[in-house]
């Protein structure tokens, strides 16, 4: 989400060395000025590395500010349009991606305190 509000990667995007490790957990994000309040409030929630203060699970997401205009039910029984449309080209005119970089596993490693999901989330209603 905040690449999506910011046009760049939250941290670094090679999590190699427990020096960037580090780095990340203690350094402040910058936020662009333009950003709206609710977007300003809402993505230290979503970026909090403690996991138990998280927004999410501490706290429902649904009832953050910047959702306020989002009619759930609405939208779970798809009763509203998507607000913008992506143009997908056709499949005959998409990049061809070569058969060796799909069969590419990750490097990456679960790191202990990095976790993007918390094992004791559970479902809000």
């Amino acid at each position: 989400m905040y690449e999506m509000a910011t046009g760049r990667q939250p941290f670094a995007p090679s999590l190699v060395s427990a020096q960037e490790l580090f780095e990340i957990k203690e350094r402040k994000l910058e936020y662009p000025r333009h950003m709206s309040q609710e977007m300003l409030d809402l993505l230290p929630k979503l970026l909090e590395m403690n996991k138990s203060k998280r927004l999410g699970v501490n706290g429902n997401i649904r009832k953050h500010s910047f959702y306020a205009r989002i009619n759930w039910s609405e939208l779970e029984n798809r009763k509203i349009k998507a607000p913008f449309q992506p143009k997908i080209p056709p499949a005959d005119k998409l990049p061809v991606i070569h058969p060796g970089f799909c069969a590419e596993t990750s490097k990456r490693a679960n790191v202990e305190g990095f976790s993007d999901v918390d094992s004791n989330w559970k479902w809000q209603e």
